[in-house]
């Protein structure tokens, strides 16, 4: 059975300015962690300088590993947007880069910052200079801040300016977790307590929402689950480009590994595994032309449903209209005065026939 792990961090990562770096996953660990879950393929995260780790955890698994360098530095070593950017893209098992709007430090040569603004002018010197089919796997953070451009809306736009390159939305366009964009209670937001927390779950849902919509339609964006919500597990069984990632091992807080996201997502989703396969295989020209096909049907599909006409047999529809006959000229019609005439009448029974074999 294929398993897609679409998220999962080798290493130690680059803390942020708020918080600590999670615990150190050794390539070992993280190799029996792919042997206890099942997984067969994985998009796994490593730091900048930390090549070394990923080409021994492929040594060690019969996982399939794309591997995908995150390009920010740590606080003792920010990357520094002024000097040429080392890239590990074609080394064996590398297909990408990581950005972070929360993590990792950065410096100018003057100043030192921790998070990304991906709309700043290096960034775009980066995505200029990636080869074509790069995966970039982007971080996006659940806040209902007018200035959060770590949401879907930042795909939508770059996917357009960057139609070669492939967009990995981390979390969906919103991490969550559930505790955190549940909806509170009546009485807390009758009371004002529960206001931030309403508008937090507003937020989660606008952002999930936002971003299933643009890696459906985009041919070039592709989600990561991570981490599970129940506005996730209802609005993602209506969709496809998506799979399960786990978030390992930052998901260790919340008790969650890749089986347990799974088999939440099982519950009313169908997983998309080999689409995210293809996303990472396939030439993003096929991709295109793929999608277009997608849409095609979902439109014909469409309109399939709305023209369909209704399939009754012969005697079934002769009894419907002598039921509607009876119901119209015994019972309803003297209530009616503008249906007296036959030729209004005829068009009165015609419409409720049609009605009720749509039922």
């Amino acid at each position: 059975m294929t398993r897609f792990d679409i998220h999962v961090n080798l290493g130690s990562f680059p803390c942020s300015k708020r918080g600590k770096s999670p615990r150190y996953i050794s390539p070992q660990e993280m190799a029996e962690f792919f042997l206890s879950q099942g997984i067969t393929h994985s998009l796994v995260l490593y730091n900048r300088d930390e090549y070394e780790l990923l080409r021994e955890l492929i040594s060690l698994t019969d996982t399939k590993v794309y591997g995908v360098q995150c390009i920010m530095g740590t606080k003792e070593s920010p990357t520094d947007i002024t000097k040429p950017f080392n890239f590990d893209i074609g080394k064996e098992g590398v297909v990408g880069i990581k950005l972070a709007s929360e993590r990792g430090w950065w410096t100018d040569g003057k100043e030192v910052w921790s998070g990304a603004d991906y709309t700043d002018k290096y960034h775009k010197k980066i995505f200029d200079s990636l080869p074509k089919n790069t995966i970039i796997s982007v971080h996006t953070q659940g806040t209902s801040r007018m200035d959060n451009v770590a949401r879907p809306m930042f795909f939508l736009n770059y996917s357009f300016k960057y139609p070669h390159l492939k967009w990995v939305m981390n979390h969906g366009g919103e991490y969550g977790p559930a505790i955190t964009t549940a909806r509170p209670s009546s009485e807390r937001i009758r009371s004002g307590e529960g206001k931030v927390n309403l508008a937090r779950h507003i937020s989660h849902r606008m952002n999930v929402i936002s971003g299933l919509h643009c890696a459906e339609v985009c041919h070039n964006v592709f989600i990561d689950s991570s981490c599970y919500s129940v506005v996730k597990g209802h609005l993602y069984q209506d969709f496809t480009q998506w799979c399960v990632g786990s978030d390992y091992p930052f998901s260790e807080n919340f008790g969650i590994d890749y089986v347990s996201e799974r088999k939440r997502f099982e519950k009313s989703c169908n997983i998309n595994d080999q689409g995210g396969i293809d996303f990472f295989e396939k030439d993003v020209d096929e991709l295109f032309e793929n999608n277009v096909q997608h849409t095609n049907q979902l439109i014909e599909d469409y309109n399939n449903r709305e023209n369909k006409k209704p399939n009754i047999s012969d005697s079934e529809e002769r009894m419907l209209i002598g039921r509607v006959d009876h119901l119209i000229d015994d019972i309803l019609i003297d209530y009616y005065e503008e249906y007296q005439e036959p030729k209004y009448k005829q068009q009165f029974k015609k419409l409720l026939i049609e009605s009720i074999k749509q039922l």
